[in-house]
């Protein structure tokens, strides 16, 4: 496995005016490239995140999409969607006692980008400040920042 990235440090030194090919012409663009495009793994909050108010926003909402659900559009084995034939929102059940709700409870959970109404369950392996459910109900495949659930 290869750490540092060759091409990663040449958008960076393009960013930082040190390159001899390509260069960005605004500086938005050069800001960016010098501050993301590191040759080592790093981590950063992801940009989503920094648009949206933390306050109005704790949760994180997150989507998956499991195996037997890709393999069974059409006519590939349909029997596959009878495996999950319900999707719930799973949320910590420390978080969620402490908000009021109980499994199966109906609650609307709403992000800048829209809302829905699902069914709870709880679990103890989801983090304190994350919600997630499969099939892409929520409508994002990654984090997108999430008001509190709210009994409906």
């Amino acid at each position: 496995m290869q750490i540092y990235s060759e091409p990663l440090q040449k958008f960076r030194l393009a960013g930082q005016g040190l390159y001899d090919g390509p260069m960005p012409h605004h500086q938005t663009d050069r800001e960016r490239l010098a501050t993301y495009f590191d040759p080592l793994p790093m981590w950063y909050e992801p940009l989503e995140m920094q648009r949206v108010d933390r306050e109005e926003y704790p949760f994180h909402a997150f989507t998956q999409r499991p195996m037997m659900m890709y393999h069974s559009w059409d006519s590939q084995n349909a029997w596959l969607r009878q495996i999950i034939s319900q999707n719930y929102l799973y949320m910590n059940r420390g978080r969620a006692g402490r908000l009021g709700f109980r499994d199966y409870d109906w609650v609307r959970v709403e992000s800048h980008n829209g809302k829905i109404r699902c069914q709870l369950k709880t679990m103890e392996g989801t983090q304190q400040d994350t919600v997630w459910t499969w099939n892409a109900i929520v409508g994002a495949s990654s984090p997108t920042p999430a008001r509190p659930p709210r009994a409906s």
